[in-house]
């Protein structure tokens, strides 16, 4: 599918090619324990966590993560020898690898535009509409084919990389959102208010846990 139909958020592991792992000498056995400390961006934490944990059966290291945070932590935080593995959820740049930096990628998860299934009558949406809902030239999903309900757009903060692909895929730089979306800083804060609100919609990365909620994924300019 062309990045022309849909984003990706790209999570990826990010290393430090200069310094070395820390050591814990506090174990119990002779051996020493390599102790690996993970950070940045909460979209990648979850495959992280898968490796660590397989990793971590061999006994050849321990992993420590730090709370979540962004794809700018995980890059800064592994620069200054803080972290050694930094997760990342959008491509990086030369710029941001600035030849200190390996950067493995992982996957990628397609953007989807989902709606509450209080939705009825609308399975598509084309890329110049959404831009008209999150501008707000279009309120009402009457305009969309929908019932005769006003839409309810939750939306991202701008910091943040889904909405960074929304941008660079849709809305383009200088679009000026609509003063009533609802904005989230958080995306699983924004899912979770998306089950519950009659008339919602969102994009959002695709996640199996959408199948099990009163959700649906629009088509885009036809394609699923």
């Amino acid at each position: 599918m062309s990045l022309k139909r849909t984003g990706y958020l790209a999570s990826a592991l990010l290393l430090s090619t200069l310094g070395s792992c820390s050591v814990d000498n506090t174990a119990s056995t002779d051996a020493t324990v390599t102790t690996l400390t993970v950070g940045g961006s909460s979209e990648a934490y979850e495959m992280i966590e898968v490796l660590a944990e397989a990793y971590g059966q061999t006994g050849a290291a321990e992993f420590e993560f730090a709370p979540s945070s962004q794809t700018s932590g995980g890059i800064e935080g592994v620069k200054a020898d803080e972290l050694d593995i930094g997760g990342v959820s959008r491509k990086l740049t030369e710029a941001d690898l600035n030849g200190e930096l390996s950067y493995l990628p992982m996957v990628e998860t397609p953007m989807v535009v989902v709606v509450h299934d209080s939705v009825t009558g609308v399975t598509d949406i084309t890329a110049e509409q959404i831009k008209a809902v999150y501008s707000g030239e279009i309120t009402n999903w009457q305009e969309l084919g929908g019932p005769d309900e006003t839409i309810v757009l939750f939306d991202l903060s701008e910091d943040e990389n889904e909405k960074v692909v929304l941008r660079e895929v849709y809305l383009g730089t200088d679009l000026a959102i609509s003063p009533d979306a609802i904005v989230f800083t958080e995306d699983d804060e924004l899912v979770e208010a998306l089950a519950v609100t009659d008339f919602s919609m969102a994009t959002v990365p695709a996640e199996d846990e959408l199948e099990e909620l009163p959700l649906s994924p629009l088509t885009i300019d036809g394609i699923q």
